[in-house]
């Protein structure tokens, strides 16, 4: 999608208009449009990313939700399945986190991009 000469691409501006409020993303920009969202979502990871909160959260709460498990004998599958049933809730958690980082930390573009691309 944000390769150039995509769809998404050529259905962006090629130049602002010159007394626009909320001016249109641009095509010869798209290179630092990929920055952005790299960032934002955590490439590489960074604590105000996607990637980051998920990270924080997870590390915040994976520990305590197992540290009390103690798995019997060498059976690993049950020690598995004991860590499994915990830690299912404790990335869900974390996932719903992450969501938190479009209002936390909102990618700037400084422009407005075009997502009417049908027919194009």
């Amino acid at each position: 999608m944000m390769e150039e000469g995509s769809v998404f691409h050529r259905a962006q501006a090629e130049r602002a208009p010159a007394f626009a409020t909320r001016p249109p993303c641009l095509q010869s920009q798209f290179g630092r449009y990929r920055e952005i969202i790299l960032q934002h979502e955590g490439f590489p990871v960074n604590p105000q990313s996607h990637t980051g909160l998920f990270s924080k959260k997870l590390d915040e709460e994976s520990g305590p939700a197992v540290e009390d498990i103690v798995g019997p004998d060498d059976d690993f599958a049950a020690l598995y399945e004991m860590w499994a049933s915990r830690l299912g809730s404790v990335y869900q958690t974390a996932h719903a986190y992450s969501g938190t980082v479009d209002q936390l930390h909102p990618a700037r573009f400084g422009c407005v991009f075009n997502y009417n691309v049908r027919g194009r």
